[in-house]
């Protein structure tokens, strides 16, 4: 643990010595400032509410400064805003009028090789020549993990760089695809940045770890992120896909934001949240963020010293499982139509964004459309991919019946859906089949008419063919063209496995295809995430 010696430099004479145990507290970390709650409170005007806090990585211990209005100085040097310092005995951290001394760290572990940072490791970007630095922004790029932030106890921050360094080129809310190597197998996943463009020199994901699900305990975990907890290491390096997506606050400019979300969800929020903050926007937020319990909070340090710095950003969280003898001041219970008002009255003047599990979702959309909420102004994104459904291929008629069925156009609200899958109510659509009847005078005796031909019924067995490899892949017709390839091996291209992104769309050489929502796709081409076979279906790939 940190022993510190704390000097207010207007009374030199008088100093305090404490001990830090930042293992033992909320996501291990102290905060230092003003605020009454932090571990070390200055009685400093120059000191923010929230200045900066030292916390416990990996068997190290460092510090942060968390955006204070007057800055930090580690060992006489400039500390950049977020940047995480390895903290050694004889180190100084300056604030405000005081100097904290770090006397010695007891206890300490010698840190493995894999974690230990070097001086140029932690060396603030700033110190480059960053004008030259090259943007990047398309194709992919090999990074390397740099920092990982135990957010709570079961989720992580990776924070990835890149050598030589770029400058990372993105849309706050927008997502990255990871290409990964799990067990001999290729294997692609994508995550919603939780970091900013607005500091470009690195990216960021925070991943939540995903165990079976609780009615079903036999499925297996989330392959992918719980690789990422149990494998990733500082050090270790990846290949990522640019960013892309269309969840962002860039594609619908507005002045007032009301921002929803529920567990992980939080990441493409923190995101545009971070943007605006750091660009001093003016944009005014609301942000409801809902948690099974105070403890599973993600960046609420970080949401509470936004909240103390920027007059326009106002949070509210809701737990959903309150812990018995720990005090909460915040709302209990799930997101109803008396919560939603009580914490933005204003709420139908704003432009609302939606993330979280599915069914969070689709109860938050039913929810908007009670309260009559415009929903012109509703856009939302899922985590996890829609639920598959058992759905029946479509009924096609047969020649005696004389309706002709046309096919239903869905409705739904404008919703930007980047990773992953938006929740929007559809009608499966029925392919339009059309019955010619001969028709003939009654006083002229004619021969009956040659019934019409009945059409034809699309094959039992659907059938996949890649027209690259000349692969033939039988499925059932019920999973997604990209899910039946990749089971079999083929490595087609996609992106938020949705139906959003257009990443996956390739040419349909033949046969025809179904989608459970509506989608946006020029003709001749399908999304293979979320379209499914009907019959024989070739694709260019």
């Amino acid at each position: 643990m940190p022993e510190i010696i704390i000097i207010d430099t207007r009374k030199p004479q008088e100093t305090k010595t404490v001990q830090l145990v930042p293992e033992k507290q909320l996501n291990q970390e102290c905060l230092l400032g003003r605020d009454e709650r932090c571990c070390i409170v200055l009685n400093d005007t120059l000191a923010s509410r929230t200045h900066g806090k030292i916390a416990f990585r990996n068997g190290n211990y460092y510090y942060s400064d968390l955006g204070s209005r007057n800055g930090t100085k580690i060992n006489n040097e400039d500390a950049q805003l977020n940047q995480e310092y390895l903290l050694k005995p004889s180190d100084t951290i300056s604030l405000g009028n005081h100097l904290l001394w770090v006397k010695a760290i007891s206890g300490e572990d010698t840190p493995t090789e894999a974690l230990s940072l070097t001086p140029q490791q932690y060396m603030p970007l700033a110190s480059l020549d960053t004008a030259s630095l090259e943007t990047w922004t398309q194709g992919t790029k090999q990074v390397k993990c740099v920092q990982i932030i135990n957010e709570t106890a079961d989720v992580k921050t990776f924070t990835f760089a890149s050598e030589p360094p770029v400058k990372f080129d993105y849309q706050p809310g927008q997502f990255i695809t990871l290409n990964l190597n799990i067990d001999g197998k290729s294997v692609k996943r994508s995550y919603s940045i939780s970091s900013t463009p607005s500091r470009p020199h690195s990216l960021e994901i925070t991943v939540k770890r995903v165990p079976a699900p609780a009615d079903e305990p036999s499925a297996p975990p989330g392959l992918v992120s719980n690789w990422l907890h149990d494998n990733m290491k500082v050090g270790s390096q990846i290949e990522i896909n640019a960013p892309m997506g269309k969840f962002t606050n860039f594609a619908n400019p507005s002045t007032k934001i009301f921002m929803i979300s529920a567990g992980s969800g939080i990441t493409p929020m923190m995101s545009m949240s971070r943007w605006i903050c750091d660009t001093v926007s003016n944009v005014d937020i609301v942000f409801l963020h809902s948690a099974r319990s105070p403890e599973d909070i993600i960046f609420r340090q970080e949401l509470e010293m936004m909240t103390s710095r920027y007059p326009n950003f106002k949070l509210a969280i809701t737990v959903t499982r309150p812990i018995p003898g720990q005090p909460w001041y915040g709302y209990t219970g799930r997101i109803n139509e008396t919560i939603l008002p009580a914490i933005a009255s204003d709420y139908k003047e704003r432009t609302v964004y939606v993330c979280g599990p599915n069914p969070f979702m689709e109860a938050t959309k039913e929810l908007l459309q009670k309260i009559d909420f415009p929903m012109d102004n509703y856009y939302e994104e899922s985590f996890g991919g829609a639920k598959k459904k058992k759905k029946p291929n479509p009924t096609i008629p047969t020649a005696d019946q004389t309706s002709i069925v046309q096919p239903i156009a869905p409705v739904s609200a404008p919703v930007s859906s980047p990773t992953p899958a938006p929740i929007e109510n559809s009608v499966l659509a029925v392919p339009e089949t059309s019955i010619v009847s001969g028709v003939a005078p009654a006083s002229t005796p004619i021969s009956a008419p040659a019934p019409a031909p009945a059409p034809k019924a699309p094959s039992s067995s659907p059938v996949i063919i890649l027209s690259k490899s000349g692969q033939e892949i039988a499925c059932d017709g019920e999973e997604a063209i990209l899910d039946v390839a990749e089971a079999e091996g083929a490595n087609l291209p996609f992106g938020c496995r949705a139906g959003a992104c257009g990443a996956c769309k390739v040419k349909k050489l033949e046969g025809e295809v179904i989608y459970d929502d509506d989608v946006n796709c020029e003709d001749g081409y399908i999304l293979t995430c979320v379209a499914r076979p009907v019959g024989r279906v070739a694709i260019e790939a």
